[in-house]
């Protein structure tokens, strides 16, 4: 797996943590960094979503950053996670076409996208489907 520069690690876990208070009505889990606090069938997908009060898996979202929108990550975490329930990719807004492109030539289809975007002041908005 790629390591990425600790300034893009920093903005991947903010990423990870806006992804996580915007999901709401259900009980959610983050593995950020090489943190590695919930699975789901030997995965750590970096936010893991359950029905609220239990462990029922509804939703599993992977954010990537710039550096990490490659073929190496798809064949390393994207094909195995889109195996689990409802999996969405989020990555930088300008990455969109090319994670698309990635997974079109990996035949990944039960995935859904997500972007994020940084203003100059540094702030992050986040969208998921």
């Amino acid at each position: 797996m790629a390591l990425r520069s600790r300034n893009a690690q920093s903005l991947h876990d903010r990423v990870i943590r806006h992804v996580a208070e915007a999901i709401k009505g259900y009980d959610v889990y983050t593995n950020p960094g090489q943190e590695k606090n919930f699975s789901v069938k030997g995965l750590y997908p970096d936010v893991v979503v359950c029905l609220r009060g239990t462990y029922t898996v509804v939703r599993v979202l992977e954010v990537e950053t710039a550096d990490t929108v490659t073929f190496e990550h798809a064949r390393e975490q994207w094909i195995p996670y889109s195996t689990l329930p409802n999996f969405c990719l989020v990555v930088p807004y300008d990455m969109l076409n090319v994670a698309r492109e990635i997974c079109r030539q990996f035949g990944i289809r039960s995935i859904s996208f997500g972007y994020f975007v940084v203003d100059p002041n540094g702030r992050i908005r986040v969208i998921v489907p």
